[in-house]
């Protein structure tokens, strides 16, 4: 995948990296590193930084509002589940409900640390905490739920179904 002059490889199993790395950094390539198994092995890539916000300027009679492309933010969302499905379980049902419900999930936390988190935070450690604000308490509700309520109520355009 290409995002403007940055070619992205996805390498799930490290082969590509451990076999031409070596050649490709000779070659005068750059090399990052995604490692989500050994995080310690990872140039802490964000890809949060490719998301744009667009302004509307007051010309189109919108002022002050800023809109996410969501080109940018499914393509990221695509490319993340692309890459994270387990060859050993497959969906026997070819429903594909689970799979969607994924998508508009992390949809969701990537909107909602776009829209209030500044630009050091929009990363995958804010999505994580997102995710463990998920559990819900002995009510059914969680913090999450609550999160996104108070945002409902903020900016009740900004979330649209």
């Amino acid at each position: 995948m290409q995002i403007g002059n940055t070619l992205i490889i996805t390498d799930p199993k490290a082969e590509l990296l451990r076999d031409c790395g070596y050649s490709l950094k000779k070659k005068g390539y750059t090399i990052k590193v995604l490692n989500l198994d050994e995080k310690k092995n990872s140039n802490h890539y964000n890809p949060f930084v490719y998301v744009k916000e667009v302004t509307f300027d007051e010309v189109l009679g919108i002022s002050n509002n800023n809109q996410i492309q969501e080109d940018d933010v499914m393509t990221l969302i695509n490319t993340l589940i692309l890459n994270t499905k387990s060859e050993t379980i497959q969906n026997t049902s070819g429903d594909p409900f689970w799979e969607k419900a994924e998508i508009i999930y992390l949809q969701s936390l990537f909107y909602y640390t776009i829209r209030h988190y500044d630009k050091r935070h929009q990363n995958f450690t804010t999505v994580l905490e997102l995710v463990r604000l998920s559990n819900p308490d002995s009510s059914g509700v969680s913090a999450l739920d609550k999160l996104f309520e108070n945002w409902a109520k903020q900016e009740p355009e900004a979330i649209r179904c």
